[in-house]
């Protein structure tokens, strides 16, 4: 794999903004990175300046690189509203962040601002979704069925974003905690009403928490559904009683 382009894409700065930067033009940042052209030294020295790494990283590298840019503590540097990272320090550090923790690497090849756009994109679809349960997904025309369903969406939906509100006032560590809880106890609904299974969100602490296990709550969710199973059970039995 090029390194040049691994690296810059890493560091969430496109090829018009790094070639600014050093002064050459959009096109020989393309040629260095598909290997059509060598990159002169002295610009592998500016490119060495500018990323915070050795210039060994700017030419072809293999697995063992990435992974070790991967751990790499970076910084956050800012021109005008556009972000973008390095690996040379400054007063501004990203405490003991790396690309690897920052990111929550999937194995794409998205730099952030497509990660951030994939994302606004996702969020749109789940907003589409609330509206679609909060209109009883068209299922009724009665006034008085789209009232209850505008209600119950109103109740449950407001009751979420509540807890979510009060997450940024938590410490660092406490509001990761915080937030898997409120996935797992959501989880757990599901897996006790058979719309996931366990290895679902076994696969999704495995996804969003690498090699750290301290919020993993695959446990906790699968105790929760046997418990909610059961409420279920003991209410069912009781409408049945009824009728």
């Amino acid at each position: 794999m090029n390194g040049l382009r691994y690296v810059r894409r890493l560091c969430n700065i496109s090829m018009q903004d790094l070639a600014n930067e050093i002064g050459v033009t959009r096109q020989a940042i393309s040629q260095w990175e598909r290997g059509s052209k060598p990159i002169p030294a002295e610009r592998q020295r500016e490119l060495s300046f500018f990323f915070g790494l050795p210039e060994s990283y700017f030419g072809e590298i293999d697995d063992r690189q990435k992974e070790e840019l991967l751990d790499k503590q970076w910084f956050r540097y800012y021109r005008g509203d556009k972000e973008y990272f390095s690996f040379r320090g400054k007063e501004d550090p990203m405490f003991r962040m790396t690309p690897r923790t920052y990111m929550h690497r999937t194995g794409d090849d998205l730099t952030m601002d497509e990660r951030y756009a994939a994302a606004v994109n996702k969020k749109e679809d789940v907003m589409q979704r609330i509206e679609d349960a909060m209109n009883y997904y068209g299922r009724s025309k009665l006034i008085a069925d789209r009232i209850t369903a505008v209600n119950r969406g109103c109740q449950v939906f407001g009751s979420l974003a509540d807890l979510m509100e009060h997450m940024p006032d938590k410490k660092v560590g406490s509001r990761m905690s915080y937030y898997y809880e409120i996935a797992d106890v959501l989880y757990a609904l599901m897996l006790a009403n058979d719309l996931i299974s366990i290895d679902d969100i076994k696969a999704y602490h495995e996804r969003n928490m690498h090699t750290d296990t301290i919020y993993d709550g695959t446990e906790f969710a699968a105790k929760l559904a046997d418990m909610i199973r059961q409420h279920q059970e003991m209410v069912d039995g009781k409408l049945k009683g009824k009728t």
